[in-house]
């Protein structure tokens, strides 16, 4: 306060607190969190007494010495830093959307406002001629911002042109010289809300629309914007894409276990079916699972496993054509556990290493230093990291990392409301995985480690897990180099998950010490979902050359490089992919084609010399059911698939069902009955990479050399007809 008797402050429960200075007693509290969110900035005290405090949805308060509140400012946009007071009786504010303000301290009405070129979260500074200045994450400081600019001439000539049956290119006319660029608005539909497309830079007079979906009309609209804000909107122009109608509202719903629900809009009236595509974790491919006829708008899921997450989408077709696809609908089957994660398994010598990354600009060079290490880590990102930094979220993808969730931009969970929440989650899920092609569920970190149980609950309601942590380095507090480093090696232990800030330079500097030394110990480094799996299983020795194999649990994370650890897989692992009825191999430079590894699934694995893999997950709580790849020649092993053998026990191949979806009832036969009606061979096939020739296994009596099915092998089959499944029992 302006006479020395009382210390404000903002705190992360919501709450402003006046403080007696003489004997830290509490005068009062005021509650400034709870309306938008919780405070992470200093107060700001006037001349008269009036304290003003932003919080991290964007309201600015200003509070009366007796707690009572004075006015109210919605910024729209997150307020990270203290207020800066004028002489003349003038409130700056800056938000986090790059807009600085100029508001009257008695009323809070909005005196100017001056738009920066780039987001903001430090203070504004007063000059001591009452001159505002204030910098940006572009890293430049402005000087003299004060009054409101003029806004920029808007665009005009607006116009759009189908580039193909996905593309729209549109064109305009520059009618400024001094814009910081242009905002592209689009709306899907004759009614609704145009939403923000894209922005380009200053002088651009063009943008290509890509993945428009066929069937449909889309309305365009462009704005110039610079320091005074948006400027008025150009002519609206709109364009309709040919081709079949989408199909819209998918919609995916867990019955239970081994059952997901599909329903969905049908918009054509001249398809001849539907197909039905799904994905499987967090960046499995979409590969098409089952067609139905025209007009049918729902279809139930079989072939799903507890606890996992599927992802489908849907598309009309007819003869020739093909719609685009629907949106994409996501569901988890019941099974997995929400507790919260504090440690992960200690009967392994593991540890995981995490990153957040809130707000600040990621250290490049962490990155680095993780890549020429061969480090593989959980990095939790914000949504608004996410918009700012896309191509360095984009590298952590691709170079292997696992990226978790941190919500949008980083506000105390305990303090919104449960709406909120779902929404700080979900929208940073989606831009995660726009930028690398990976979704951050299950696993999120909250603002600050700041949760309760009501957040926890709420949070796995919506799929996602909270991974706390074991040992912080107190990097984000200004930890030193090697205070950093001593907190990482000395807290040190079975499943610790260390909590570290990619955006730290102390930290950057810190981690080759770090994984030396863990290292050192004997720690593996590991990701969060190997580190809290239940089981580790090493495969037989291999011999050299190729190898024809299956995983014998699920794998905690389906990435090839993470279960294949310390393997060269470059070139030399190969999967089936049923859709070309052809093996894709895999590849460092390019690993998205060829997907994730799964237990279900055979592989081709080259060996350069004899060894051993090992790989952390969780064994299979119920029978498999597999598509087999459909032959018109089966007496060609090349037109055959890969299978896996996903248990830990071997059992006899008569054991095993088919299940034939075309077929009278029963539809699901014992093998030897399913080889009788002409569904499959009377086969399938292993390999012996020690005398490199295949072995056949078949019933008893059919002269196969073996009856028996064994884990970590992998195998050929076919079908004899299209959509057909094969069907191993749970032999525990």
């Amino acid at each position: 306060s302006p006479d020395g008797s009382t210390v404000y402050i903002g705190a992360y429960d919501g709450n402003m607190y006046s403080i007696n200075a003489s004997n830290g007693s509490v005068n009062w509290s005021v509650p400034v969190g709870f309306v938008n969110a919780s405070t992470t900035a200093s107060p700001a005290i006037g001349s008269d007494g009036t304290i003003y405090l932003g919080s991290n949805f964007g309201t600015l308060y200003a509070v009366n010495p007796d707690g009572t509140q004075k006015w109210v400012f919605e910024t729209g946009s997150d307020i990270r830093a203290s207020v800066a007071l004028n002489a003349d009786g003038t409130v700056v504010v800056a938000s986090y959307d790059g807009y600085i303000r100029g508001l009257d301290s008695v009323t809070g009405a909005e005196k100017w406002h001056h738009l920066l070129p780039a987001a903001n979260y430090a203070s504004p500074a007063i000059t001591a001629n009452g001159g505002v200045v204030a910098c940006s994450t572009g890293g430049i400081v402005y000087a003299n911002i004060g009054g409101t600019p003029l806004t920029a001439t808007p665009p005009s000539n607006l116009s759009a042109e189908l580039l193909s049956d996905t593309q729209a290119r549109l064109s305009w006319t520059d009618n400024s010289s001094d814009e910081y660029g242009f905002r592209i608005e689009r709306r899907v539909g004759s009614v609704g809300a145009f939403a923000k497309l894209a922005t380009v830079a200053a002088g651009t007079t063009s943008y290509t629309d890509s993945g428009l979906q066929s069937g449909r009309i889309y309305f365009y609209r462009v704005c110039a914007y610079q320091a005074g804000g948006n400027s008025a909107y150009s002519n609206e122009v709109f364009v309709v894409t040919p081709g079949i109608q989408t199909p819209d509202n998918l919609t995916a719903t867990a019955i239970s276990q081994t059952r997901i629900d599909l329903a969905w809009t049908d918009r054509s009236g001249d398809e001849l079916g539907f197909s039905i595509e799904r994905s499987v974790g967090p960046n499995g491919l979409f590969e098409e699972i089952a067609r139905v006829a025209a007009n049918v708008t729902t279809y139930s899921d079989p072939d799903v496993y507890p606890a996992r997450f599927y992802h489908y989408r849907v598309r009309a077709f007819d003869a020739a054509r093909q719609s685009s696809y629907s949106n994409i609908a996501e569901a988890l089957t019941p099974g997995r556990s929400f507790s919260e994660i504090t440690r992960g398994n200690t009967s392994r010598k593991q540890i995981a290493l995490t990153f957040d990354a809130g707000t600040a600009a990621i250290q490049t060079s962490l990155l680095n230093t993780l890549k020429s290490n061969n480090v593989y880590c959980n990095f939790f990102i914000t949504g608004v990291v996410t918009e700012l930094q896309t191509s360095l979220v984009a590298q952590i993808a691709s170079d292997g990392h696992f990226t978790g969730n941190h919500t949008y931009d980083h506000p105390d969970l305990r303090y919104i409301s449960d709406e909120r929440i779902r929404s700080e989650l979900d929208v940073t899920d989606n831009l995660i995985y726009n930028a690398g092609g990976k979704y951050s569920r299950p696993y999120f970190r909250a603002p600050y480690g700041a949760r309760n149980q009501h957040v926890l609950d709420v949070a796995a309601a919506d799929g996602f897990q909270h991974v706390f942590w074991t040992v912080s380095t107190g990097d984000s507090e200004g930890a030193s180099t090697s205070a950093i480093i001593n907190a990482a090696t000395s807290g040190a232990s079975n499943g610790a998950i260390i909590l570290c800030h990619c955006t730290v330079a102390n930290t950057a500097a810190a981690m080759p010490t770090i994984i030396s030394n863990l290292r050192g110990m004997g720690y593996e480094l590991v990701t969060v979902p190997e580190l809290v799996a239940p089981l580790q299983v090493t495969s037989p020795t291999l011999p050299a050359g190729w190898n024809l194999i299956s995983l014998p649990i699920e794998p905690a994370l389906e990435f090839p490089h993470i279960v294949f650890r310390g393997l060269t897989i470059n070139s030399y692992l190969k999967r089936w992919d049923r859709a070309t009825a052809s093996e894709v191999t895999y590849s460092a430079s390019n690993p998205g084609p060829f997907g994730n590894v799964y237990a279900d699934e055979g592989y081709w694995l080259y060996m350069p010399s004899a060894g051993t893999f090992k790989y952390n997950g969780s064994a299979a709580t119920t029978d498999r059911r597999i598509r087999l790849q459909y032959t018109a020649n089966p007496a060609d092993l090349n037109t055959y698939g890969l299978i896996g053998y996903p248990f830990q026990t071997a059992q006899d191949f008569a054991n095993c069902q088919v299940y034939n979806p075309n077929a009278p009832d029963p539809k699901t036969r014992p093998v030897a009955d399913a080889i009788a009606a002409g569904w499959i061979p009377d086969r399938i096939w292993g390999y012996d990479a020690s005398a490199s020739a295949y072995f056949d296994v078949g019933l008893a009596g059919s002269g196969a050399s073996t009856t028996v099915l064994e884990p970590w092998k992998g195998y050929k089959a076919a079908a004899l007809t299209p959509g057909v499944q094969f069907i191993i029992p749970k032999p525990y």
